[in-house]
């Protein structure tokens, strides 16, 4: 049993089956203060119980899923993209033109309101931690915002109301290919420099973000790039 003393405004969930501190026990029991930390977990309901206990009967209680590798923007284009048939056109281009359209349409506004639907989905899903692989940096024509790290806080701030936990992996794109400068539907995702990208890293860091230094590819980082931001991230 792990107890940490429950608060008076604690609930309690049961169900057939489950897994504590990397066990699989029968009947597992759960107790959630009002701020979503668990506060006891044990095989077995105690004597003494909260007020509300949920029963989810014949259930598998799960520890919260973490999503190591999420685009949530793209959720505008799911289920838009893939046909099946005869003389059938898709392909990972076609998918790409797409995804190319969909993050090239997005304001601030609009990139809350994608991540945002996304974010609840992965949390009604078990998702409770997110790896967000955040490449929309600029607008569409490349120019940084007033504030260029205003597409990211508009991914922490759709992580912070939805109620999941974030790491923003912020990525660093520099071309098209090797030799090859952005195409036009990519100048967004470019700072122009490495040191421009680690200066919006650096602010969101001292701001207290969790994030990761993330090369998007060896396609779209050149070597120089790859070798000063290993330099950076050790």
């Amino acid at each position: 049993m792990i107890d940490m003393s429950p608060g008076p405004a604690t609930a309690a969930y049961m169900a057939a089956y489950g897994q504590i501190a990397g066990a699989w026990v029968p009947a597992p029991y759960v107790e959630v203060d009002a701020a979503g930390t668990i506060v006891r977990a044990q095989s077995g309901r105690p004597e003494h119980t909260p007020a509300i206990v949920y029963d989810l009967g014949r259930s598998l209680l799960l520890p919260g899923m973490v999503n190591a590798h999420s685009h949530a923007f793209q959720r505008a284009i799911r289920g838009a993209t893939h046909r099946r048939g005869a003389h059938d056109p898709s392909s990972f281009w076609s998918w790409r033109e797409a995804m190319y359209r969909a993050a090239n349409a997005l304001d601030p506004e609009a990139l809350f309101t994608v991540t945002r639907d996304c974010y609840r989905e992965m949390l009604r899903a078990g998702i409770t931690c997110v790896g967000e692989f955040h490449y929309i940096h600029h607008a569409p024509d490349g120019r940084p915002y007033a504030d260029p790290n205003e597409l990211s806080r508009q991914v922490i701030r759709a992580a912070e109301v939805v109620g999941i936990r974030l790491v923003l992996l912020d990525v660093y794109y520099a071309r098209a290919g090797a030799d090859r400068e952005p195409l036009p539907e990519q100048r967004r995702f470019c700072d122009g420099s490495v040191d421009a990208y680690l200066r919006r890293v650096d602010t969101l860091r001292g701001e207290g973000v969790p994030i990761g230094v993330a090369p998007h590819s060896v396609r779209a980082a050149p070597r120089e790039a790859l070798r000063e931001l290993a330099a950076y991230a050790n």
